[in-house]
C-alpha cells in the first residue's frame, strides 16, 4: 500500500507539461490502450520515452522542470509526494 500527498489537480497530459514544477508525479493511463510518455529537460532534450500499461498507476520523479508528453490524452498526471 502507498500513501502520497496529493499537491495539485490531476490534468490530462496533451501537450509538453511539467505538471505543477513536482519532483514526483502519479501518471495513470485512462483508457484501455497503453500509451507512450516522453520525458524531456528543459532544454527540450528527451530524456527518456517510456510505455505507461493501461490501468496501471505509476510514479515518476523528475526535475521540477522537466516536462512529460503523451501521444493521446489518455495519460493524467497528478503532483504529489511521498507521505
Amino acid at each position: 500500500m502507498r500513501f502520497i500527498n496529493v499537491l495539485g489537480s490531476e490534468v490530462s497530459v496533451t501537450t509538453a507539461n511539467n505538471v505543477a514544477s513536482a519532483p514526483l508525479i502519479r501518471v495513470v493511463v485512462s483508457s484501455t490502450a497503453d500509451v507512450a510518455m516522453t520525458i524531456k529537460n528543459a532544454g527540450g532534450t528527451t530524456l527518456g520515452v517510456i510505455t505507461v500499461k493501461a490501468g496501471i498507476d505509476m510514479y515518476l520523479r523528475k526535475a521540477p522542470t522537466d516536462t512529460i508528453t503523451a501521444g493521446s490524452g489518455a495519460l493524467l498526471a497528478t503532483p504529489v509526494s511521498l507521505y
